[in-house]
């Protein structure tokens, strides 16, 4: 066991390393001036550039020392971190030192330990899993405007079986998809999709299980939101059996980033085909409102169920990801 502490004007830094199995490191680290952080990291090889992966949890408060745990299923808690902050990251350091690293995916996570596979990190915090993207028509200098409208499209994708059933081949095809036509000044329609997601997937059924909801925007709130400490569109807050999932749609390291991916295409398509039809045709539709902004359902499928319904115009297909 080594500690090493280093002071700076600013703020009190400390690592505590612990070895605990091949390739697989602890890192604790405080500041004084928002409390603990705990990282785990191993070495990962594969993609071109090199990954890190590790698990980030958080204290509510500043603490002076930390209670590392070690069980003999191989977790490791640690007593002073909060468990709804613990969550495990894959990233890569960008070409552009002043960005920061480049996050490919952030999932919530149970413990410290790195003992399983991203795969199986989803399989023991959720029952099911949906992707949800929305893309905006936008050009260099933002959205544009069609008879005042911003419009985007969002797409809604799920693995129709539950998580714990998957083994090396999994399925995942598109649930839903909506058109959003907003006359705000300024827009972001990405909380407004995951609103209208979350109301498409309000089952009895799905009320009862753990739902993971893959996501690409916001990564920076998803602690707050996942807690139900902020809002994640208008005054809502998430169900307590749903939690956001950040994946990068430009990788295809996990299944969340192929999942995501998945959702972008298809809203793409959407957009594509809006293009070619133009707004009147879309105007002549029935719609529904929130707040500025008018959502037209034009896709929805039944997963268990061969008939889907093309309400105004869909052309989709189900992928399989080899995993």
């Amino acid at each position: 066991m080594d500690l090493r502490s280093r002071t700076t004007p600013t703020r009190l830094r400390c690592w505590l390393s612990v070895t605990v199995r091949p390739n697989l490191r602890l890192g604790v680290t405080f500041e004084s001036e928002i409390g603990a952080a705990l990282v785990a990291k191993k070495s990962k090889s594969g993609p071109e550039i090199p990954r890190d992966d590790y698990v980030y949890g958080n204290t509510t408060d500043v603490v002076s020392a930390l209670t590392v745990r070690f069980d003999s299923m191989g977790g490791v808690s640690i007593d002073e971190i909060a468990s709804a902050t613990i969550r495990r990251q894959l990233s890569h350091v960008r070409a552009r030192k002043d960005k920061g690293d480049k996050v490919i995916v952030s999932v919530p996570a149970n413990d410290f330990s790195l003992s399983r596979s991203h795969f199986e990190e989803l399989k023991s915090r959720f029952d099911y899993l949906a992707a949800v993207d929305t893309n905006t028509i936008a050009d260099i200098n933002g959205p544009v405007r069609l008879a005042g409208y911003a419009v985007s499209a969002c797409t809604i994708s799920v693995i129709a079986e539950a998580l714990s059933t998957l083994h090396s081949e999994i399925r995942f095809q598109p649930l839903a998809s909506y058109l959003i036509l907003d006359t705000a000044a300024a827009i972001k329609h990405e909380p407004l999709g995951w609103h209208l997601a979350l109301k498409h997937m309000d089952t009895p059924f799905l009320r009862c299980q753990r739902l993971g909801m893959i996501v690409d925007s916001d990564l920076g709130k998803h602690l707050g939101i996942n807690s139900q400490k902020l809002p994640y569109f208008g005054n809502h807050v998430l169900p307590t059996n749903t939690s956001l999932i950040y994946a990068s749609a430009d990788r295809s390291d996990t299944l969340p980033n192929q999942m995501i991916k998945y959702s972008d295409n298809i809203a793409g398509q959407v957009l594509t085909h809006f293009k070619k039809n133009g707004i009147d045709l879309l105007l002549q539709e029935p719609s529904s409102k929130i707040g500025t902004a008018l959502y037209y359902l034009i896709f929805r499928s039944n997963p268990s169920s061969q008939h889907d319904e093309k309400v105004w115009w869909a052309d989709f297909f189900v992928a399989t990801f080899l995993y």
